[in-house]
């Protein structure tokens, strides 16, 4: 069965003017995965293809067996009927700017998780030391 996938990606990544980092970020993926998925290497998990369809108010279906470049119907643009919601970014810009807070927001937990093994470490390694001497 063929699919579109590699096509519609750079479809939906032209169309938005963006790269393929800021495309990834937007639906939780790092640019690495979003080149695996263009040079057809992976494929996309399920949950993935969904918030991409809805993002893009197309069906998993067109997703994936239509090449959006030359439907006639929808053509991918980003979903307005999802503006109602006040948590719902209102233009792609806002959405790339969410993801990307998101992100900075989890680095700093991790940061702050990593300070802290490295203090534990660095305790334990201090009394290893001192019980040597």
């Amino acid at each position: 069965m063929e699919n579109y996938l590699s096509v519609n990606f750079q479809y939906l990544i032209k169309k938005m003017n963006c790269s393929q980092d800021e495309f990834g970020s937007m639906f939780g993926l790092n640019r690495g995965n979003v080149g695996q998925y263009i040079r057809e290497v992976s494929v996309p998990k399920l949950d993935t293809l969904l918030k991409i369809s809805e993002h893009f108010d197309v069906t998993l279906d067109e997703l994936v067996k239509t090449d959006l470049s030359n439907s006639t119907g929808k053509l991918a643009q980003p979903n307005v009927a999802t503006k109602q919601n006040t948590n719902t970014p209102s233009t792609d810009k806002d959405a790339l700017i969410a993801a990307q807070i998101a992100t900075i927001e989890s680095q700093k937990e991790t940061i702050e998780t990593q300070k802290e093994l490295i203090a534990t470490l660095r305790s334990q390694l201090n009394r290893t030391q001192t019980k040597a001497s």
